[in-house]
């Protein structure tokens, strides 16, 4: 599975439950939507640090960087690289 289908899986079963079906485009604003919220948001760090093997810095963690599939997609390949 690739980066930004495991990131969507994670949201759609882990923080959208029971709403298993949705698809999330991945330039779709997660905060703006309501997606996420701050719990869900440390919920969801969790998870990246976890099954990417990674260690999201406090200074990493602004709306730019979790804002879609997409940017959060970039933030992780930028750390695996």
């Amino acid at each position: 599975m690739n980066i930004e289908t495991t990131l969507e899986r994670f949201i759609v079963d882990e923080l959208l439950i029971g709403n298993r079906q949705m698809k999330i485009a991945p330039e779709t604003s997660l905060i703006d939507s309501g997606i996420i919220d701050s719990l869900s948001l440390i919920r969801l760090i969790l998870f990246i640090e976890e099954r990417f093997g990674l260690s999201i810095e406090d200074h990493e963690v602004v709306p730019d960087n979790f804002d879609s599939l997409q940017s959060l997609k970039a933030l992780i390949a930028s750390k695996l690289n």
